[in-house]
């Protein structure tokens, strides 16, 4: 279904088909055939989009090529408005087609107005739709789902374990690729508690939790380690432990390219601890910075560069140098990864921060440097969130010219971690919820086959 053949029609029914193994959760399976047809369908793009006036099918594959770094056309949805330029009526009826054009807009830059307009006017009819009893039940659910989280934003596998369901109940669907991702997501399943195993046993022998107070969430947070106060030095020491370790990972010392991966590591952590010395002084001298300047080392703080860093120890040697430099340039794609990381981590935390007294919060900075209320700033902070989403979106179509799509998606993983993550406020500090929900269906309840 894969193998390329000759006609438009023919190419539209691949776009579609990858789309499906996509959100499917099988697209690892199918990287070369998948990365070779949206090479040919994008050069063929304007001959593929002539006459399509199927918005499902224009939606789709505008996320598709946009997903994997083609620059496709917001131009192509002009079809589908009025001459007076607001979108046409008669598309509220095609509720797949709607969410189609829902999903699509998420990939949107900040000069595409058009996209801007497709997000407002698909929301409010994606909402009364799911609600109006007038759509089969799982088109209903598969809408509430993307309204909680678009696709675009969510973790591919927690989407996917969605999707399967929901294409389970499509008339038309391919009975032997229902089997293959039902069959998949159970491997995969069994696969990630094979590894919760080993990992939980592992943690559970550094015996770190006895050494630090109640509120530490189990994340390495270092500072210069001799005046570290006493529950620190353990978690620096075992940081610096994990990193010597990796010196088997090290390229043959006859490369006059060597170079170590744990001074990479080491660098980019001292970069992180070095962030803390402003907020120190702050504390000190009781002085409150400026929203701006707490932004500089806050957006450090939230450890996305060094995150990524350790992300990249899977790739092989020559992706692993290419990427460690991509990161040392401190590119403005990921820069803005951390800014949405830092908005959403202070925003949902806020409350939860001022309780304990810790008042090095960004949202705390902003409402004493402008005399707003706290309402005031998180609306000021979703204004803010919405433009980092659009500069994520152009930064990736920029640097997916210049760089492997699979590394760059490695930090799309992470934006799609903050999404879930704060989606319903801090599911990293307090799990229980929606984001436990999440564990659960990912690790606990396996796909039924």
């Amino acid at each position: 279904m894969l193998m390329p053949s000759q006609g438009v029609n023919e190419t539209k029914k691949r776009m579609i088909f990858i789309y499906l193994l996509v959100s499917l959760g099988l697209a690892c399976h199918f990287v070369d055939e998948i990365n070779e047809n949206l090479k040919h369908g994008f050069e063929a793009r304007e001959e593929i989009m002539s006459g399509e006036d199927d918005l499902y099918t224009v939606s789709t594959i505008f996320w598709l090529f946009r997903t994997y770094g083609y620059n496709m056309s917001c131009d192509v949805f002009k079809r589908f408005r009025r001459k007076d330029g607001m979108f046409k009526e008669c598309l509220v009826g095609d509720a797949k087609g709607m969410l189609s054009l829902y999903e699509a807009a998420h990939l949107e830059t900040r000069t595409e107005k058009i996209l801007d307009e497709a997000l407002r006017f698909t929301s409010g009819h994606l909402e009364l739709l799911a609600e109006g009893g007038t759509i089969p039940p799982h088109i209903s659910r598969l809408i509430k789902n993307s309204l909680y989280i678009p696709q675009h934003h969510n973790i591919e596998m927690l989407f996917a374990k969605g999707y399967i369901l929901f294409y389970e109940q499509e008339e038309d669907h391919d009975k032997i690729l229902l089997r293959l991702s039902k069959l998949n997501f159970r491997f995969l399943q069994l696969h990630w508690i094979q590894e919760l195993k080993t990992l939980t046993k592992w943690w559970k022998e550094q015996d770190l939790a006895s050494k630090l107070p109640p509120y530490f969430k189990d994340r390495m947070v270092e500072y210069s380690v001799d005046s570290l106060p006493d529950y620190m030095k353990p978690i620096f020491i075992f940081v610096m432990n994990i990193f010597g370790e990796s010196k088997s990972m090290e390229r043959s010392e006859e490369d006059e390219e060597s170079y170590s991966v744990q001074a990479v590591l080491e660098e980019e952590f001292k970069i992180l601890m070095r962030s803390y010395v402003p907020v120190g002084d702050w504390e000190r001298a009781n002085t409150v910075p400026t929203f701006d300047e707490s932004m500089e080392v806050k957006e450090t703080q939230i450890a996305i560069f060094v995150t990524l860093l350790l992300s990249f120890l899977g790739l092989g040697h020559i992706d692993m140098e290419l990427a460690y430099k991509w990161l040392k340039s401190r590119p403005k794609f990921v820069r803005a990864l951390a800014r949405k990381a830092r908005l959403l981590n202070d925003m949902t935390g806020f409350e939860d921060d001022m309780s304990r007294g810790d008042e090095v919060n960004i949202v705390n900075y902003y409402m004493k440097e402008h005399n707003v209320s706290k309402e005031e700033t998180l609306r000021e902070f979703n204004k803010m969130l919405r433009e980092t989403k659009k500069v994520i979106n152009e930064e990736f179509l920029k640097m997916a010219k210049r760089m492997p799509i699979h590394i760059l998606q490695r930090a799309i993983n992470c934006e799609k971690i903050t999404t879930v993550t704060y989606r319903d406020g801090d599911g990293h500090t307090n799990p229980i919820g929606r984001f436990k929900d999440h564990i659960t269906s990912l690790f606990v309840e396996l796909m039924p086959l």
